[in-house]
């Protein structure tokens, strides 16, 4: 711009000189001169307004260096903590992936486990299903002994009721007799007491005779009355449970199922 205001300064000159050597340099060259002036102030108010521009700009190229500066260095805080957060998650991430390995094969020998527990489950199933069922019939056995006993142990009291009865009746006929004896031995002792009267008086007492032989066992006696009734008995045991259901149908053994990687 400095370049272009000495141009058009040189220029006003040599248009001033040329017209005076052609004759114009009279009134004009004052105006001329003037102008020229007036064209020098303005080039030099402008060259002064294009310098205060270029100073501001200057300063504000400063100011954005500065702040590119700091927004350099900020992004590369941000990158370098990226980097570090991208580390650590790698960092984090196998860790986590062996985990997930150490998980998996501890889901595979669960697997065998379980597996291993379901067969031996089965196995004790079985074995005791067989038992059960031998107890249910060993169960079904003395649940008909007992019914079988109590139908004897009915039976058996009916029939002691009825020999009760018939030796009520014998020991009634046995009583009779008893007193139909006891008079016709009262009886035959008057009798022979008359006849001793008769013969006279009895002879010397002779001597003691051989121990007899040992009579027949008597008749048993009657039952006394009934007595009254007892208090009453505690609650019984707890009867014979019922007969089992039958067998559900077997289920369908689960799957384990593990995510490969």
């Amino acid at each position: 711009m400095e370049k272009n205001l000495k141009n058009d300064t040189n220029l006003v000159s040599e248009n001033n000189i040329q017209r005076c050597f052609n004759g114009d340099c009279s009134g004009k060259a004052r105006e001329r001169k003037e102008e020229q002036r007036e064209i020098v102030t303005a080039h030099n108010e402008a060259l002064h307004q294009i310098a205060k521009e270029i100073s501001e700009l200057k300063t504000i190229l400063h100011q954005k260096s500065e702040h590119f500066q700091n927004q350099s260095t900020a992004t590369e805080q941000k990158l370098w903590e990226v980097g570090l957060q991208i580390n650590t998650s790698a960092l984090a991430m196998q860790v986590l992936r062996r985990l997930i390995e150490d998980i998996q094969t501890s889901f595979k020998f669960l697997n065998l486990t379980l597996a291993d527990v379901h067969s031996a489950a089965e196995d004790r199933n079985n074995k005791y299903t067989g038992v059960f069922l031998k107890q249910r019939e060993d169960i079904t056995n003395l649940w008909d002994h007992w019914y079988n006993t109590s139908a004897t142990v009915v039976t058996i009291q009916q029939q002691q009721s009825n020999l009760e009865q018939e030796i009520k009746g014998e020991v009634k006929l046995l009583n009779n007799i008893t007193n139909d004896l006891r008079l016709k031995d009262w009886e035959h002792s008057v009798a022979l007491r008359n006849i001793t009267l008769v013969q006279g008086p009895p002879g010397p007492k002779g001597e003691k005779g051989d121990k007899g032989v040992k009579g027949d066992q008597g008749v048993e006696g009657v039952h006394g009355l009934r007595g009254f009734p007892g208090a009453k008995g505690e609650v019984g045991q707890q009867g014979h449970p019922g007969n089992p259901g039958q067998k559900g149908s077997k289920g369908i053994p689960g799957i384990v199922t593990i995510a490969s990687n």
